[in-house]
């Protein structure tokens, strides 16, 4: 790995850097992106729970009242024609959870497998429509039918797909405290408070007709206003009191719920609190009109279904501001990750730049100098960096190499002069040794003239005197004797006089080969 990536350029190197970083930035813009969408999806999955319970809220609050209706119808005191607009009512409302089921139901596990799953396959759609179908059919034959265990066990089917909704919506596990507080009132406080007081209702009313009351009844009409009071009055009042505290360092604050949810909350509680005045009037053994209780109990459901039908669009509208907040938060995710990748290339580029160049201009400056090019400048020596450091490494190189050639300069000079001092010397020798020979050739011949003359002179006085001794033929034989000594001694004079001429060449050749030599030398 390392022989591999030392054979690669820095430029190469970094550009493996800088799109490992990249990648390594674009996988975590897009861990955010997601992170942030699937916030988006949880908010959304509980609007999707929020659509699916509208209908079921509606037929929860039709059929308490219906189950109400029947026990009046069946007392004699009922509407017959009431009856049938609640049965047409809870027909349509069936009708669009038919509908809304087709849309989002699987979304939201209202499957065969995802009730099983969860021991609730009475709540399939088809078992719930099929039980409607049935009671339906039962009440219009016979409106004075007692009914009340079926109309009971449709009414806890709806309540069970409330709960499978906000089980499989995510709403059961709303983040945010306003909202959260608000889905427990609509998922499960005020379906309650329906529910109870269609109980109450159902159960009072014909006890009320009586006479008298036992005390096992005035009892059972101090549980009912307790639980009434402290399991759904104040509970719904705690949770909206809490929801209604917006943190605007959230998502803002939104007005039109502060108005309007402190509206809702505070007719709830009117409507509800008169039911339980009612309730320990009864309890307390005084006497109450039933039909003005069972008029109390409807105007406190339908307080009660007002609250929870405006609490789903307050819900959604607080989950719109989520998603909403969400959504920019993805947005600016995406442009402070991508104004990094442009960042970050851009500076990749400019590093890259900033130590390739200078390594560039660094190398072909060493090439220069290793050439011999001393006057090539060495820039970046100021430099503080490793950029720096070599420069200023080349730059010693430089002046290193700029003394050796200065030496080198220096030694040849001194070579030059010894050679010229040499010649000079040689020219000197030569001249010395030609003047010096030139003397004793001068001399050599100047004797040799000398004694060229003093023979001829001898030859003249020779051949002098010979003829002087014809003339005396008669001169003693001495006297020739030593003539013929002179003459012979002239000859070898003469002898000699030439062999020392032709040394005198000889030397002269001689002479001539230093001085040729010397030249050349």
């Amino acid at each position: 790995m390392l022989k591999l990536l030392n054979n690669l350029s820095i430029r190469v190197r970094m550009s493996l850097s800088i799109a490992l970083f990249l990648a390594t930035l674009c996988f975590s813009m897009f861990s955010a992106y997601t992170g942030i969408g699937a916030n988006v999806d949880f908010a959304a999955q509980e609007k999707k729970g929020d659509a699916y319970q509208r209908p079921l809220a509606l037929l929860l609050h039709d059929t308490g009242r219906l189950r109400i209706e029947l026990i009046k119808t069946r007392a004699g005191t009922g509407s017959p024609e009431a009856v049938t607009d609640l049965l047409d009512s809870i027909e349509s409302a069936m009708g669009r959870l038919e509908s809304v089921q087709n849309e989002i139901g699987a979304a939201l596990q209202f499957t065969r497998d995802g009730l099983e799953s969860r021991g609730r396959e009475a709540l399939k759609i088809e078992n719930v429509s099929a039980k409607w179908t049935a009671l339906e059919q039962s009440i219009r034959a016979d409106k004075t039918a007692d009914l009340d265990e079926r109309v009971a066990s449709y009414i806890a089917d709806l309540r069970g797909m409330i709960s499978h909704s906000g089980d499989t919506s995510n709403l059961i596990l709303d983040p945010d405290l306003d909202s959260y507080y608000l889905m427990d009132v609509t998922l499960l406080a005020l379906p309650q408070t329906m529910d109870r007081l269609s109980v109450i209702g159902s159960t009072l009313y014909p006890i009320l007709r009586q006479e008298t009351l036992t005390p096992g009844q005035r009892t059972e009409a101090a549980v009912m206003s307790r639980m009434l009071s402290e399991s759904d009055i104040a509970r719904i009042v705690g949770d909206m009191d809490t929801s209604l505290k917006e943190d605007k360092n959230f998502y803002g604050l939104d007005s039109e719920f502060q108005d309007a949810g402190a509206k809702l909350v505070k007719d709830y509680e009117a409507k509800n609190k008169a039911v339980v005045d009612l309730l320990d009037t009864i309890a307390r053994g005084d006497k109450v009109e039933a039909m003005a209780f069972a008029a109390a109990v409807d105007t406190a459901q339908k307080s009660s279904y007002d609250f929870l039908a405006k609490g789903y669009d307050h819900l959604d509208r607080l989950l719109d501001t989520r998603i909403k907040a969400y959504r920019h938060q993805q947005s600016v995710s995406i442009a402070v990750s991508l104004a990094g990748i442009v960042l970050s290339g851009v500076f990749f580029f400019v590093v890259v730049w900033t130590i390739t160049h200078p390594l560039a201009r660094l190398t072909n400056a060493m090439k220069k100098i290793a050439e011999g090019d001393f006057e090539t400048k060495v820039d970046y020596t100021d430099s503080k960096s490793e950029i720096g450091h070599i420069a200023n490494s080349i730059q010693i190189f430089k002046e290193n190499g700029m003394q050796m050639e200065a030496l080198k300069a220096d030694e040849q000079k001194r070579e030059l002069a010894a050679q010229e001092e040499k010649k000079k010397l040689m020219a000197d020798l030569t001249q010395n040794f030609e003047t010096s020979v030139g003397n004793i050739v001068s001399a050599v011949s100047e004797a040799s003239d000398k004694l060229h003359g003093n023979a001829t002179k001898l030859s003249d006085t020779s051949m002098d005197t010979s003829q002087k001794a014809v003339a005396v033929a008669a001169a003693s034989e001495k006297t020739t004797s030593n003539v013929q000594i002179v003459a012979a001694a002239a000859e070898e004079l003469s002898a000699c006089i030439r062999e020392i001429s032709e040394r005198v060449e000889r030397a002269s050749e001689m002479v001539h080969k230093a001085v040729g030599q010397g030249g050349l030398t």
